[in-house]
């Protein structure tokens, strides 16, 4: 995948690729861990019908969650977020 999505670090962990979404959109989902401060993190590439790349990083301290959906759930502090992927 490193070959097709050059903004894939082969740094990253061992991701996951989602199966595509209604709206023709790639969803590939990667552990990292830039620093010690921030702790573990996911990125998010989502690659839309044309190619064009959007990166989203989010903290994996805590259970993250994503619904059958595409809606993803997750702790920022003490705060609950939610983040729709489609």
């Amino acid at each position: 995948m490193i070959k097709f999505y050059p903004s894939i670090s082969p740094s990253y962990g061992d991701g996951i690729v989602l199966p595509e979404t209604e709206s023709g959109k790639q969803i590939i989902i990667s552990p990292f861990e830039d620093n010690e401060d921030e702790g573990p993190q996911l990125a998010i590439l989502i690659i839309n019908a044309f190619g064009v790349e959007e990166k989203k990083f989010i903290p994996a301290t805590k259970n993250v969650l994503i619904d059958k959906n595409y809606n993803l759930t997750y702790m920022e502090g003490n705060k609950e977020k939610r983040v729709q992927l489609k």
